[in-house]
């Protein structure tokens, strides 16, 4: 669970260009091969649109259609911005419109809650989820974002395309978020419970 003091920020509103959000290590299994099939599609309705994947990035296990993911990435306006150091995340986190959990359903993601999913909350982010496990528990509960179909880039792209087109929305999931993390998954509050 985060810290509540790392996340003492200013919640973002109405950015422009928009930005879309994928913070912490990506592979197939978390989400790579959707999130580059969704925003071509994103961007149809979006062209200003930017997907920003801020974490390590492996590529040894997307499919052959991937080889070369230059033209993925110039189509759906992402870019790479590899290992950051951790001080420099709540800018990054400040600086987005939309915060991305695509994970596909192994077994270690449905037993997991993942803490990109929380510090997207601390930061009043709204949040796309996969539909799932505790990803889909915790965004129900809270009203926090939407959920999409596992692998599903039409869904994915569906789902952006609503929160940008629905700002007030997306800024009432993202407090809704906020809220829920300040009364329930702080570490503060974790602590407690562990000792």
């Amino acid at each position: 669970y985060p810290l509540r003091r790392q996340f003492e920020f200013p919640r973002p509103a109405g950015l422009k260009p928009p930005v879309i959000l994928y913070l912490g290590g990506i592979t197939r299994d978390r989400g790579l091969e959707v999130i580059l099939r969704a925003m071509p599609l994103v961007r149809q309705r979006y062209p200003e649109a930017v997907c920003e994947l801020v974490g390590p990035v492996e590529t040894g296990d997307l499919g052959p259609e991937f080889a070369d993911l230059k033209p993925w990435l110039e189509q759906g306006n992402v870019r790479l911005r590899g290992k950051v150091p951790y001080e420099q995340v709540p800018a990054i986190l400040a600086g987005s419109s939309v915060a991305l959990v695509p994970l596909l359903p192994t077994l270690n993601y449905q037993k997991a809650i993942p803490v990109k999913l929380l510090e997207y909350m601390a930061a009043g982010l709204p949040v796309i989820g996969s539909r799932f496990g505790y990803i889909e528990e915790i965004v129900q509960r809270n009203r926090c974002g939407l959920l999409t179909e596992p692998g599903d880039a039409d869904s994915l792209a569906r789902a952006i395309c609503s929160l940008l087109e629905e700002p007030g929305q997306g800024l009432q999931y993202g407090q809704n978020g906020w809220d829920a993390f300040q009364q329930e998954y702080t570490w503060e509050k974790e602590q407690s419970k562990l000792l």
